[in-house]
């Protein structure tokens, strides 16, 4: 129905979304497993049909980026936490999916740092990146996230046209989400950790 969004956030003091805890996994069918959870998760963001608000409170790394940078919009918190993509230090090459949802993202140069230099951004960092769209302290930011969430749902914006318009949009990200499933290698050098 119209007049709504959503807001994503963790209820960890210091961590958003560190991604995928590889070490607990014990084969190569759970890496699998947990990596498709991973693209229906940004799949069900990408293909919303109400804005999307990830409050990004605490550390956003690895898949916990993809996670953030899958919303519509992106507020992070400045007096804690990190946004990078560490897959590079870990010898862990990223999917070819999540390269194209991070390249229509951001941007191909701006990708190529954080992905392939594994840079991390602190919050005024990433909003002149561009990661990030809004930047607020501690103490203000699930306020300052709700009520940009109200004014977003106040736009009143119907959900059939919203949704068709961003499938559009982010056509080659969802493609390639839903059809380039290219794990051999991230799951070899998983396995090898």
């Amino acid at each position: 129905s119209r007049g709504q969004a959503l807001v994503t956030l963790s209820t960890h003091p210091k961590i958003y979304s560190n991604g995928v805890d590889f070490e607990n996994l014990r084969n190569d069918k759970e890496i699998e497993q947990v990596l498709e959870g991973l693209h229906q998760y940004i799949l069900r963001i990408l293909q919303s049909k109400i804005p999307t608000v990830g409050c990004i409170d605490g550390h956003a790394f690895a898949g916990g980026w993809f996670m953030a940078i899958a919303h519509h919009f992106r507020i992070m918190n400045t007096d804690r936490g990190w946004i990078c993509l560490n897959g590079i230090s870990l010898d862990i090459p990223i999917p070819k999916a999540f390269n194209v949802l991070g390249t229509q993202k951001i941007g191909e140069q701006q990708y190529w740092e954080t992905c392939c230099l594994g840079t991390r951004f602190n919050a005024y960092e990433a909003l002149e990146k561009g990661i990030v769209h809004k930047i607020y302290n501690s103490e203000n930011i699930l306020k300052k996230t709700e009520d940009f969430a109200d004014h977003l749902a106040k736009k009143n914006l119907d959900p059939i046209a919203f949704r068709l318009m961003n499938e559009d949009i982010y056509n080659s990200s969802i493609h390639s989400l839903s059809n380039d499933k290219n794990w051999d290698l991230t799951i070899q050098k998983v396995s090898n950790c």
